[in-house]
């Protein structure tokens, strides 16, 4: 993963701009004295090579370990991802069956001792978080987003297919969970499972990065 820092405002400035002007007030007969305009300058960042800090983003605040595919606890829930392998801060996995589905967060097992890093344990509020941003490289085929609202499959959610359609190459997808097009239920209340959805032929090689 990309190492970013943070960038400190250097200096900000207020220029007061304009003429003060005399007006007056036929109803009371009194002199006003107009405010002058003021125009706030920023002169840092600048726009150029700058790299902001990181926002509050839901792994590292609530888990202290962001999704940077850095380690396997990033995605304890692998399995769901049978042939999946996380290694250099990118999750490598082959499309076996279509869809696939990456478990950023799984909800847990109905009667089971639910321990870890567990939807169950942790879950989302969508009225604190509602954007999702990912880099994956997916050549071809479509990509959606899933999530739960209990430690069940159902009720759910999802998504539209994102747009563009993925592409030879890199790709960035920055989603308003709460606005995108859906094709089943909205982005509220308490997200137990959260989850990738890959539809791509199969052996379709994928990396998230």
């Amino acid at each position: 993963m990309r190492t970013t820092r943070v960038i400190r405002i250097l200096a900000l400035s207020a220029l007061a701009v304009g003429i003060c002007w005399v007006g007056w007030r036929p109803d009371q007969g009194i002199p006003v004295l107009a405010e002058p305009q003021v125009t706030i300058t920023i002169t840092q960042p600048d726009g150029v090579d700058d790299v902001v800090g990181e926002g509050d983003d839901f792994a590292t605040t609530v888990f202290g370990d962001p999704w940077d595919m850095d380690q396997s606890t990033d995605i304890p829930a692998l399995h769901g991802l049978p042939n999946g392998t996380i290694s250099g801060g990118l999750l490598y996995y082959t499309v076996q069956s279509n869809p696939s589905e990456v478990p950023l967060l799984f909800y847990g097992f109905v009667g089971a001792m639910d321990v870890g890093k567990l939807g169950v344990n942790y879950p989302v509020n969508t009225d604190h978080y509602r954007w999702l941003s990912f880099r994956i490289w997916q050549p071809e085929g479509n990509i959606q987003i899933r999530w739960h609202h209990a430690e069940a499959f159902d009720p759910w959610g999802i998504t539209g297919y994102l747009s563009p359609s993925p592409t030879d190459g890199w790709h960035t997808y920055v989603v308003d969970l709460e606005t995108v097009s859906k094709g089943r239920g909205d982005w509220e209340g308490q997200v137990l499972g959260l989850y990738i959805i890959s539809s791509a032929p199969q052996g379709t090689q994928v990396k998230i990065d």
